[in-house]
């Protein structure tokens, strides 16, 4: 005789599940519940930017082994996490899938005239502390020239890229780690095998630093 699709034993068993994932629900909404308020992304912007503001001046700190390659300190631990807070806060909807990492476009699409945009506040503010760093690129003449553009990576453990060169657009350029500890190396030509000895090695680069690399032929 063919077996009914419902008997008890069966509606006893969905009954209990049924519970279970009801109890599982309820205990979720009590610890959704009892977290504290996710800060206003007004407020997280408004910590990160004082942060920045009170940045003492950015040293020059030249590396000998490359003209024009700088590296220093520009943010203690605590100012650091938060304003990589509040960069991620800024690029939550912006993330773009890539290979080992995720980015965050800022300051307009780079080669596209017609598709630009300001800064936020709390990017240009950093970018105007990196200035110094700028002087005559881009057809500053020697006056100190913010970035205009800003490109967020997050990147997986073990993850990067290999050497190249960003390309024509960029008069120089610098990185800021506020996360993690990443390795730059620096070689020149833009036809640098991977395995060839770089000439300058930014290792270990802690978060809270900032490296700073002029336009050149070669590849980071």
């Amino acid at each position: 005789m063919e077996r009914p699709f419902f008997d008890r034993e069966r509606g006893a068993a969905l009954c209990e599940m049924a519970v279970v994932d009801l109890l599982a629900a309820a205990r979720a909404r009590a610890r959704a519940d009892r977290a504290p308020p996710r800060p206003s992304l007004e407020s997280v912007l408004a910590a990160a930017e004082a942060e920045v503001e009170a940045m003492p001046p950015i040293p020059d700190a030249p590396i000998a082994a490359l003209p024009g390659l700088r590296h220093a300190r520009i943010l203690q631990p605590s100012a650091c996490a938060r304003v990589s807070e509040a960069i991620e806060r800024l690029a939550e909807n912006r993330w773009v899938k890539g290979r080992g990492r995720d980015c965050a476009n800022f300051g307009g699409r780079p080669g596209d005239a017609a598709v630009a945009e300001p800064l936020p506040r709390l990017l240009a503010l950093l970018a105007d502390r990196l200035a110094p760093w700028f002087k005559g690129e881009g057809g500053g003449g020697g006056v100190p020239t913010p970035p205009n553009h800003c490109l967020v990576n997050a990147y997986a453990r073990g993850g990067g890229l290999p050497p190249h060169t960003d390309g024509p657009l960029y008069a120089a350029s610098a990185t800021v780690t506020l996360a993690g500890t990443a390795a730059l190396d620096f070689r020149r030509g833009a036809a640098s095998a991977e395995g060839e000895a770089p000439v300058a090695q930014l290792w270990p680069f802690p978060r809270c630093r900032a490296g700073g690399c002029p336009k050149s032929g070669g590849t980071g």
